[in-house]
């Protein structure tokens, strides 16, 4: 039997459960972020160099404590409640009450109604999955003065959920049948950490003005519950929402006063702003589409809500007898139709833009290491808010670094609104090209060139940026505009706007302040442009000589513009063969080829794969008489005996030869190979600390690791550790990736996937076949320049652990060819004394599998 004793300490409601005590503090009195803990299973020093001293203060029981610095526990605030309220109800051994007729118990968290789901995100499924997973097997301690109940709804397709303590007593003891509710949803609680801790950073705090400060306070001085409201609409996407329609009935059953509220606050705008009948029938349901229609006399039954869109904008258009005199043709119809569709629509609301996006801000300045805020999604922000529940819970851990913040990445609020304005034109491009709208995408793209212009040409911005590390220069909106123009010059050659293109690379290239890591490709695009489009293959050969001789320009481009100075020279009857002595190149070794046949499908199109090969195995089984109609790479038939026939990809062909060849282990996984073993062997190197790698307490890597500043600011470090590997001998390395392994397995890190490969077997096998001469050179050559040399390693890993050998191998199928890339890193594999080769795949036998008898 549990008895539940409430009582009230200053703004906080303790409920106590015999000797186990759980304080909950109220969300309207926040502690700063540095007074709290945050982080992740590992903990996280988060030292902040430019942070005032801390002082003794006052907590909430009265007593003095000492605020240290900043160190994370093993789970944040509401992480440790719901653990430590499992364990104590495990503790003391409460057994679910099987008698509920006594209780008037309710789950906040139900399932919402399909139409709130208009607007979300689709990375609202993951989120869910996640929320799930916070969810604690409903408990209740019974007896004659109260009930205590943990709960949440488990169902998988649950939109809109809290984790909530409710708190019930029976009617017989509380007039009136009252109830007692207390709730910590983790999206509020987050949302809070944020504000505090980007505002309690003296830097930080800067880049806010009196009109930022105005929408914190606002928000603040709300509700609770209009509190989550306005963050449940936050994380949705940017759209106008009629009030109806929403569904939050873990937050209020009066949702219309909430919103009332949040417009009074400036926090959300209504309906007044609502005047373009395109975005009214955009927001209206397919029924009052159709209703709306029918009112209009026009036949909508059974149209797409589209159609029905298209035809009452065509009818807003038309005239009418009165609009023939008045000479305004169409607007007083098109005033009729909005009129009508906001009767239907009824009230609306949409998020205010100043204030959604001085939020997007403060989360993209909590955490620099996510930058990707798309204005009309529900990027806003909330991949943050989730990995931070996804923390909550335990189901992500980061790993241990130090926050060492010396120097601001922004010189003033301008700067960072700046470089918010540069990403929303590079996402807005980005998604036009993805959908091939290149008209579109140009339009834009035109727009863009003209704030890039006034941003990158002045000297004031550019010197600041220039100042900043290369690691931290891409958080610039200059930075940024670079990647527009990369972005646009597909969009002028697709447009034949040739000498457009060129000129705009000249441009770029007469830098040398942004896009370093884009050089090799602008030297490439130039040189084509000039020979191929405008017909000067005297001035490309000028460009390439420029390229080869600027050392920003790496690898692959590199070898790729001096073999386009080869080919031009080397042409029969070119009269450019002189030149050829002004171009050079380190040698590259002739690549060791090999050549299997395949059998493949003839209708392995309809499959979604470009080839279908067949393997024959020894297996009971039948074979496949219909690949064509299938949509998996593999697939068995098993039915009695007979030979079987497997369906697969190329690499996984050439992966079976060599299982039957020698290599009996093997691994289909290019470059995660490289990655996978340089986290194992570099993971103190990693997160040692530097100054301004580590911005905030969800990263995943540092922030120069993708750049050669990586070496820079560790070359003494990484050095001593490729000799270490270089020299060490198989038990060490194997040890040591036993020992990382161990201690890290699935923390969040970029590089390694922990589940990909079969486990720390597959890694000590492989490291004892490497050996570490090969260990070290390969990392060797990927440290000093990730960007660069992260692509292109060989499609396949092999190894054979009993006779201690190792071979790589680049799979080739029909009319595949190599890049430059992948030839440079065979030349180095070759010349580091390693096995490899490249694999050419021949197709044979281009006819539908038929199926085959038993042998006998």
């Amino acid at each position: 039997m549990i008895k539940i004793r409430k009582r009230t300490i200053k703004d906080s409601r303790r409920l106590s459960l015999k000797k186990a005590k759980i304080d909950v503090v109220s969300m309207e009195k926040k502690k700063s972020f540095i007074d709290k803990d945050l982080t992740v299973d590992h903990p996280i020093d988060l030292t902040i160099s430019d942070s005032p001293e801390l002082e003794e203060t006052e907590d909430i029981r009265g007593k003095g404590v000492q605020k240290e610095k900043l160190k994370s526990p093993k789970r944040p605030s509401i992480g440790n409640f719901l653990l430590k309220m499992k364990q104590d109800i495990e503790k003391h051994g409460v057994k679910k009450s099987k008698d509920s007729s006594k209780t008037s118990t309710r789950t906040l968290s139900k399932k919402r109604n399909r139409n709130v789901n208009l607007g979300e995100d689709e990375s609202s499924r993951d989120r869910n999955k996640a929320e799930n997973a916070m969810s604690i097997k409903n408990v209740e301690g019974a007896n004659h003065e109260s009930h205590f109940k943990v709960s949440e709804s488990v169902k998988a397709d649950d939109d809109s959920r809290d984790v909530n303590i409710v708190v019930t007593e029976d009617k017989d003891d509380v007039a009136g049948g009252g109830r007692v509710e207390f709730q910590v949803p983790y999206y509020l609680e987050n949302f809070h950490t944020i504000l505090d801790s980007v505002l309690s950073d003296v830097v930080n705090s800067k880049l806010f003005d009196d009109q930022d400060m105005a929408y914190i306070a606002s928000f603040r001085s709300l509700d609770e519950a209009s509190q989550k409201l306005y963050v449940r609409l936050f994380s949705r996407k940017l759209a106008w929402l009629p009030v109806s329609r929403l569904a939050y009935p873990e937050i209020s059953s009066e949702l219309g006063l909430l919103v009332q509220r949040l417009q009074e606050a400036g926090l959300l705008m209504s309906g007044d702003h609502l005047t373009d009948l395109g975005l009214v029938l955009k927001v209206m349901s397919a029924p009052d589409l159709r209703a709306l229609a029918k009112s209009l006399h026009i036949p909508a039954q059974g149209l797409p809500k589209p159609r029905i869109v298209e035809l009452l904008m065509k009818r807003a258009k038309e005239s009418s007898i009165s609009t023939m005199f008045c000479g305004k043709a169409g607007s007083n119809m098109e005033k009729t139709i909005l009129n009508r569709a906001l009767t239907y629509l009824g009230e609306v609301c949409h998020l205010c833009r100043e204030a959604r996006a001085m939020f997007i801000r403060a989360i993209m300045l909590f955490s620099l290491y996510q930058t990707n805020f798309d204005e009309d999604s529900a990027g806003g922000g909330q991949n943050q808010l989730f990995q931070m529940l996804r923390v909550n819970i335990g189901q992500v851990t980061y790993p241990r670094y130090t926050v060492n913040r010396q120097r601001a990445v922004f010189a003033d609020r301008a700067a960072l609104v700046r470089f918010e304005t540069a990403l929303q034109f590079d996402l807005d491009l980005q998604h036009l090209t993805e959908k091939g709208k290149w008209s579109d995408a140009l339009d834009l793209y035109q727009k863009a060139r003209q704030v890039a212009e006034d941003v990158c040409g002045n000297k004031t911005y550019v010197k600041w940026d220039a100042s900043l590390p290369l690691f931290l220069r891409c958080y610039t909106a200059g930075w940024v505009y670079t990647r527009v123009h990369t972005q646009g010059l597909e969009t002028l050659q697709r447009a034949r706007r040739y000498q457009e293109a060129v000129d705009l690379l000249e441009q770029l290239l007469s830098q040398d302040v942004y896009g370093d890591q884009y050089r090799g490709l602008w030297y490439e695009r130039l040189a084509l442009n000039l020979e191929a489009h405008l017909k000067s293959p005297d001035k490309s050969l000028d460009v390439i000589l420029r390229g080869l001789s600027d050392t920003r320009v790496h690898t692959g481009r590199r070898y790729a513009i001096y073999e386009r100075a080869r080919r031009l020279c080397e042409a029969p009857k070119s009269k450019f063969a002189h030149k050829i002595a002004e171009f050079h190149h380190e040698p590259v070794q002739p690549t060791p080829e090999v050549e299997i046949e395949g059998m493949v499908i003839s209708d392995a199109g309809q499959m979604g794969v470009k080839y279908q090969f067949v393997l024959q195995v020894e297996i009971e089984g039948m074979v496949i008489s219909d690949a064509g109609q299938m949509g998996v790479k593999y697939q068995f038939v098993m039915a009695g005996d007979a030979d079987s026939t497997t369906l697969c990809a190329v690499e996984e062909l050439v992966l079976e030869h060599y299982k039957n060849n020698g290599y009996p282990e093997g691994l289909h996984a290019e470059g995660s190979v490289v990655t996978n073993l340089f986290v194992l062997l570099f993971w103190d190197v990693m997160f040692t600390d530097v100054a301004d790698v580590f911005q905030g307490p969800y990263q995943g890597a540092p922030l120069d690791l993708a750049t050669q500043d990586f070496y820079r600011n560790r070359s003494q470090v990484v050095d001593e550790r490729l000799e270490w590997i270089k020299g060490a001998s198989i038990e060490e390395l194997i040890a040591e990736v036993g020992r990382v392994w161990t201690e890290h397995n699935g923390t969040m890190v970029e590089g390694i996937t922990w589940e990909k490969f079969s486990g720390l077997d597959t890694h000590q096998h492989l490291v004892s076949c490497m050996g570490g001469p090969v260990i070290s050179g390969i990392l060797g050559r990927y440290v000093r320049d990730p960007r660069h040399t992260r692509s292109g390693f060989p499609d396949l890993t092999l190894w054979n652990t009993d006779t201690r050998t190792f071979k790589i191998c680049e799979v080739k199928g029909p009319n595949d060819r190599l890049s430059t890339k992948q030839i440079l890193w065979i030349d180095f594999l070759l010349k580091l004394g390693v096995d490899a080769e490249v694999c050419y795949v021949k197709a044979v036998g281009a006819k539908r599998l038929k199926p085959v008898t038993s042998k006998k």
